[in-house]
């Protein structure tokens, strides 16, 4: 992978957009770049923008605190999370991104892309969701989805996840500088975090905990089998046999029952059959009674449909009625109309004649401004030309200022430029003569650097060498001081391995007497069966309350029947005697109606006979004659007689219909009395086997207690608090038994602790001999160092005779480079100096004669443009003159729109006039119409009037009955049809059903008349009876077959259990196997397991980078501890060292392969990472070690590598040509910019 550029623009202090292109020069062929700036410009900003592009969060910020909140309401955190990566966000910026454009081994390109941004792009809005996109480049192909997609195509497509791609390409040696520092325990921690291998100290201690947890249940499982208890055999065998005896007499009991609920059952079906058949027979006789009474209402219908005939000439005298009032309505809009017509004339008249009035007047006043208008127009033309004139001038006058200015500054540049060589040239004469010396310096550059840095080197081996003494010192002490403390956490182990034994064997003495907890388990069980026992009692001596409050409840229902059937008696009575009575009154009425009948049809016969075709009647004197005039005259008497008719019918219908439902509402009473009686009888059945329940219970109760020797008042709370103890002693004996286990565990703990403890002890006992003889060895080399230093110095005081200075300098190679480099730039510019002086004094004489002529040039272009604009001064008053100084095309726009204007009213005004003339003449024709149709609609009022009058008299009928027959319209004719119709159905219908019940009732009483062999009562007591009996023998039946499914429960759970722990113990033999291999509380053993083997593979990638940087030293693991680290010295003859025992360069060497080994780790999928950053870790090296780093640098860019190295130390930039510079601006503001030099 090879990152191509990095790009992004609002983050944090990189305000606006920034981009870094590596493909572009200088940064494409250079394999090392320094990113410099002070500290808090956005060094590693650039960093963040790259693993925000990439992975959308900012690994710095995983040290944040997890629950911390950043921001309130209104703030720019707007309350989000401190490990939120979106605070990047600049503040003042309403949206930011980071992108990135990387290429692959396969060639392929991809740009990934992270954008946030605040709600509407403001300042102060809150921040939204950030977004996420990857793209390939070259197809132009979107990978990915959501941000969650989005990233897990990113991994896939580079190989690395976020953490492996922060250590492998930004590394982290001065992490790996403290790791090489720190102690056994620090440098676990440290390789857990640098690798990210923390998982396998949760491993180890999950192992454990589930192993734990497995054995737990194990134990539970096994005391569990250990506590059941079923039947043997026999008891099997006995349980069995009573469960068939029970089964058998419950089927006879219940067959018993079964037929007397059919003898009941058939007895209560013929009740209902007689019932129904009295209720049909009053059904049929009220029947034929509305049938009778509805003969008058027949006669009536037929005579209506006769009138209804009327009810169209009705309807049309109505309608001609309103036809004539809204012709007398239009007749009165249409004078109205007229008049406001002629008004309307003689105004649009009026305006017709002003608007020619004033179009005259217009034309006038244009023939009197034509003069001016001409003169106006030829002044316009003279100051068009004129102003043309005048921008031509001031366009050439403006040329030649510009001219001035230019020439005018290319003077005082010129004369700028030679003061400056003046200077200039003086200043590099005065510097060379000050620091002649220096000259013969830069001569022998090369010799004297040679000799300082020898020196150098060699002062610093020997500082080194005296800092290693004191840290070879210290190491020893330290070396000492472990292995005395190794030594007491040994006595400490042996004594804490002898206390846990101790335990274990009081745990072991604690224990309970075998079966003691069978025992207890055995008595938790009784006392519960004596709890449910007593629990049983008091629900049977509940139940036997509850019979008694129930038979108290059906007695006083009795008594309530009984007084409701004695009212119903009387309310029979005084029904019978009533119906009687209305019957006589119903059948005088009936008569009544009958004569007024037939004597409206004798006298209609007698009058029809009499009538002669074409002869006046002798009633209306009409020769059209209306047979049933009549009839009117006798209908009032007649519809009086059948009112009352129907109202005694309906009279007669109310009180036999109270008769039947009070005689049905009797034997409804007296059916409820019957099952009240046998309510009573079967409650003192129940009664009686609830007091025989409850005294069982208690005899079991009792013998129960006196098994467990109680007494018999313990009461259930003092029995449930005994079993409860029970249970707890049970479960403390099983504690017993798991402290036992739990002690024993920490025996072998404590066993491994001693043995770890012994082994720590022979480790610092041979640390203590590897540290004498590195003591000695450094004694030698030291002196030697010395000598070298002596010699060294005595030659460059020789060679720096007359600047003996050097000894105060930090470093006096670069002190001397910087001298020869200043003697040759002032040297050199003394020479450009004081070749460029005459060719800048001719170029400054030149410049002051062409300022001359362009100040000449301008004066004479000024006057002609001023000339120029007094002529326009003078026209444009005149001008102002003619037409109030309003332009030509204005006065005549003006002229033409208001004439056009008078010309379009005078058209208005004409058109106007003509509408208002049509309208007066639509009026007069709509006046002449309207009164025409009034004339009409009279006539037509008239003829339907004198229609409906004839029709009236031919029937005999008044205007009111007409009327009548139209509200209500056919649909009440056919209503009242309808009615007679349903009427003569229910006849019908009640005679059908009176049929069917009797039917039903005769073929009830053929079936019934063998079967039913008891009477009413004695069936009752029969039934009571087998109740009682199928009750009793269910009750049996189901402690028998509680008995046989109790047993076969606790057989199926013990199976069931036991099968369970054979699963369970196959499902826990591999985690317990893992928990002795692996597991401990803290998962340390295995966790100390995994950093041996990622040390081994750390140390193996690193000595082949070693190798590389320096064949005198390979990296191994020490024997004297897990995390011990030491150094095999090639040169010393394979002479093993200590860390601290190394200089300072080496241990940057060191650390740095260390953290190239880690980033080999970190690709081990086969990824190859071409771009590197180093952040840091090169401010303590001295110039030798700083050269050996920069060589190293090189050394990876040569493999293929670019590295980028951030760092403030100003020697190792000055070295490293190209630079990527973060520059503050102010206001916390930087820029970025590529330089070289």
């Amino acid at each position: 992978m090879r990152i191509l550029a990095i790009r992004g623009s609002n983050l944090a202090s990189l305000a606006g957009d920034f981009a870094v292109d590596f493909e572009a020069e200088p940064l494409a062929s250079s394999g090392i770049f320094a990113i410099t700036g002070p500290t808090g410009a956005g060094k590693s900003t650039l960093l963040d923008a790259l693993c925000l592009a990439l992975f959308a969060e900012i690994p710095r910020l995983r040290s944040a605190p997890t629950g911390s909140q950043v921001g309130s309401d209104g703030g720019d955190g707007d309350g989000t999370s401190a490990r939120d990566p979106r605070l990047i966000l600049r503040h003042g910026a309403g949206e930011g991104h980071a992108e990135v454009d990387f290429r692959m081994p396969d060639g392929a390109s991809y740009r990934a892309r992270w954008e946030v941004r605040r709600a509407r792009g403001r300042a102060d809005g809150r921040l939204q969701n950030s977004s996420h996109a990857f793209e390939r480049l070259d197809t132009q192909e979107r990978m990915g989805g959501t941000r969650t997609e989005t990233k897990q195509a990113i991994v896939e497509v580079i190989g690395l996840s976020s953490d492996q791609f922060t250590r492998a390409v930004l590394l982290a040696q001065g992490e790996f500088e403290a790791f090489i520092r720190a102690d056994a325990n620090e440098r676990a921690l440290l390789l857990e975090k640098l690798t990210g291998s923390e998982i396998y100290a949760r491993i180890g201690k999950q192992a454990f905990d589930k192993a734990k947890a497995l054995q737990d249940d194990l134990d539970i499982l096994r005391a569990r089998i250990s506590a059941m208890h079923g039947l043997d055999d026999m008891a099997r065998a006995d349980a069995e046999a009573a469960l068939e005896r029970t089964s058998e007499n419950l089927r006879e009991a219940q067959a018993q029952k079964d037929a007397l609920e059919g003898q009941q059952r058939r007895q209560e079906r013929g009740l209902e059959l007689e019932q129904a058949v009295e209720i049909a027979r009053n059904r049929h006789v009220t029947a034929e009674e509305e049938a009778k009474a509805a003969a008058p209402r027949r006669a009536a219908l037929e005579r209506n449909r006769t009138l209804f005939t009327l009810v169209a000439l009705l309807e049309d005298r109505l309608h001609a009625e309103k036809a004539l009032k809204a012709a007398d309505e239009e007749a009165a809009k249409a004078d109205a109309a007229l008049e406001l017509a002629s008004a309307s004339l003689a105004e649009r008249a009026q305006e017709r004649d002003a608007a020619q009035t004033e179009l005259a007047e217009l034309d006038k006043m244009a023939m009197d401004l034509a003069p001016q208008i001409e003169a106006a127009r030829t002044l316009d033309r003279k100051l068009a030309e004129a102003s043309d004139e005048l921008s031509e001038e001031e366009g050439r006058c403006a040329d030649a200022e510009t001219h001035l200015k230019d020439v005018e500054a290319k003077a005082a540049l010129a004369r700028e430029a030679h003061e400056a060589a003046k200077r200039e040239h003086l200043a590099a004469e005065a510097w060379c003569a000050d620091n002649l010396a220096w000259r013969s310096l830069s001569e022998r550059e090369a010799e004297l650097c040679g000799l300082l840095a020898r020196h150098g080197s060699a002062t610093r081996d020997l500082a080194d060498q005296e800092a290693l003494g004191d840290d070879l010192i210290k190491s020893q002490v330290a070396r000492r001081e472990r292995s005395l403390e190794a030594a007491e956490k040994l006595e400490e182990s042996s004594k804490a391995l002898s206390e846990a034994e101790e335990r274990l064997a009081d745990a072991r003495a604690a224990l309970l007497p075998d079966g003691e907890i069978d025992r207890l388990a055995g008595l938790a069980e009784h006392l519960s069966k004596a709890e449910t026992l007593c629990l049983r009692t008091e629900a049977a001596r509940k139940a036997l309350d509850t019979s008694v409050r129930a038979k108290g409840k059906t007695q006083e229902r009795l008594q309530q029947l009984e007084d409701e059937l004695g009212t119903l008696e009387k309310a029979i009575t005084g029904l019978e005697a009533e119906i009687p009575e209305t019957e006589a009154r119903h059948a005088s009425a009936a008569q009544e109606r009958s004569r007024w009948l037939a004597a409206s049809d004798q006298a209609a016969q007698a009058m029809r006979a009499g009538l002669v075709e074409g002869e006046p009647c002798p009633v209306c004197g009409a020769r059209e004659h209306a047979l049933s005039a009549l009839d009117a005259l006798l209908d009032e008497s007649l519809v009086r007689s059948e009112e009352e008719v129907s109202s005694l019918n309906g009279t007669l219908i109310a009180k036999r219909g109270d008769l039947a439902a009070s005689q049905i509402q009797r034997e409804r009473v007296l059916q409820d009395k019957e099952h009240a009686t046998a309510t009573i009888a079967e409650q003192q059945a129940q009664g009686a086997q609830a007091q025989s329940d409850c005294d069982d219970l208690e005899v079991q109760l009792r013998e129960t207690l006196s098994a467990l020797k109680l007494p018999d008042d313990t009461d259930m709370a003092e029995l449930g608090a005994m079993r409860a103890k029970a249970a707890n002693d049970a479960r403390d004996a099983r504690a017993l038994v798991d402290a036992v286990e739990e002690a024993r565990r920490a025996s072998d703990v404590a066993r491994d602790a001693l043995e770890r403890a012994r082994d720590a002890k022979e480790g610092a006992r041979l640390e203590l001999e590897a540290a004498s003889g590195a003591f000695r060895n450094w004694d030698n080399e030291i002196s030697k160092l010395r000598v070298d230093c002596e010699g060294l110095e005595g030659a460059l005081d020789s060679a720096f005779a007359t600047s003996s200075g050097w000894r105060a300098e930090t470093d006096p190679a670069a002190w001397l480079r910087q001298c020869a480099l200043q003697w040759r730039e002032r040297d050199a510019a003394r020479h450009r100096a004081a070749s460029a002086l005459p060719a800048l004094e001719d170029g400054l004489q030149q410049a002051l004669r062409d300022r001359e002529v362009a100040i000449s040039r301008s004066s004479d272009v000024t006057t002609r443009r001023d000339e120029r604009a007094a002529r326009i001064a003078m026209l444009t008053q005149e001008r102002a003159a003619l037409l109030g100084g309003d332009s030509v095309a204005e006065v005549e726009t003006r002229q033409a729109k208001a004439q056009a204007e008078a010309f379009s009213c005078l058209e208005t005004a004409r058109q106007c006039y003509e509408e208002a003339a049509q309208v007066l003449a639509s009026a007069k024709s709509d006046s002449k119409h309207t009164g025409d149709a009034r004339d009409a609609a009279g006539q037509a009022l008239a003829a339907t009037a004198d229609t409906f009058s004839r029709a009236l008299q031919q029937h005999s009928a008044e205007e009111y009955e007409i009327g009548r027959l139209a509200s209500g319209g056919q649909a009440a004719l056919d209503a009242e049809a309808g009615a007679l119709g349903q009427i003569d159905a229910a006849l019908r219908e009640a005679l059908a059903i009176l049929e069917q019940r009797e039917a039903d009732l005769a073929g009830h009483r053929r079936d019934s008349s063998d079967a039913d062999v008891l009477a009413p009562e004695a069936l009752a007591t029969a039934l009571a009876e087998a109740a009682g009996q199928l009750a009793e023998a269910s009750e049996r039946n189901d402690e028998a077959r509680l008995a046989i499914r109790r047993d076969d429960e606790v057989r199926s759970e013990t199976a069931a259990l036991r099968k369970q722990l054979a699963q369970d113990e196959q499902a826990a033999e591999i985690w317990l196997k893992l928990r002795e291999m692996i597991g401990d509380a803290q998962g340390s053993r295995f966790r100390r397991f995994a950093q041996g083997l990622t040390l081994d593979r750390l140390l193996e990638a690193a000595n082949l980078r070693l190798a590389d940087l320096k064949p005198r030293y390979e990296l191994q693991r020490g024997q004297g501890g897990e995390m011990m680290i030491e150094v095999i010295d090639n040169d010393m003859g394979g002479q093993v060292r200590g860390l601290h025992n190394l200089s300072g360069g080496e241990r940057f060497l060191v650390s740095l392969a260390l953290a190239l080994g880690l980033a080999e780790m970190s690709t081990g999928r086969g990824v190859r990472i071409e771009s590197l950053f180093i952040d840091e870790g090169f401010g303590a090296l001295d110039p030798a070690s700083l050269g050996q780093a920069l060589a190293l640098l090189e050394h990876l860019h040569a493999s293929g590598r670019r590295v980028g190295v951030i760092s403030h130390v100003e020697d190792l930039k000055e070295r490293i040509p190209v630079k990527i510079e973060v520059t503050p601006t102010g206001r916390g503001t930087s820029v970025i910019e590529v330089v070289e030099g």
